[in-house]
């Protein structure tokens, strides 16, 4: 299954990351840093659901090292619960919780935030189309090459289209 994280510093992938199933969700979480994409094959892994996140609170499960120590205890390796993104908006979190789960979460490509809501946005529908946007200097695909070079056009494209 393809899943979305939206980070500020550098990509890691560490006990307690949690992805979302929406890309929409990793560019709220995303905004002004960066947006990357990967296959979670969960063959042979344990799944708990769980409850979700609490707005008063702001908890989710498995904050705590202690609450990933004791899922982990119990055989699971990730976690999926209704959460909120940063706008209000519903999507399920996968959290990865076990090394298993870790090794089972392949990164495809990452890209800065900007360039790929910008992509998103234009509703680009094939490389063919931006590479004939870039030979005509049109407007933003262009702007983006100029700004963040086409290897970062070329990734942010992978994050919407893995």
């Amino acid at each position: 299954m393809l899943l979305y994280h939206g980070h500020r510093g550098p990509f890691c992938v560490h006990g307690g990351l949690c992805l979302a199933d929406d890309i929409t969700a990793a560019l709220s979480y995303g905004e002004g840093g960066y947006i990357t994409v990967g296959e979670f094959d969960t063959r042979g892994l344990h799944r708990r659901e769980v409850d979700g996140y609490v707005m008063d609170d702001n908890e989710a499960p498995g904050d705590s090292p202690e609450e990933l120590a004791a899922f982990a205890e119990e055989g699971v390796d990730y976690l999926v619960y209704e959460d909120s993104d940063l706008n209000q908006r519903d999507h399920d979190t996968i959290r990865l919780v076990s090394p298993s789960a870790l090794q089972a979460f392949r990164p495809i490509a990452s890209a800065p935030y900007e360039v790929v809501d910008a992509l998103r946005d234009e509703g680009y529908f094939s490389w063919g189309q931006i590479e004939e946007e870039i030979a005509e200097e049109a407007y933003p695909v262009a702007d983006l090459v100029e700004d963040h070079g086409l290897e970062t056009v070329r990734a942010a494209w992978r994050v919407l289209r893995p």
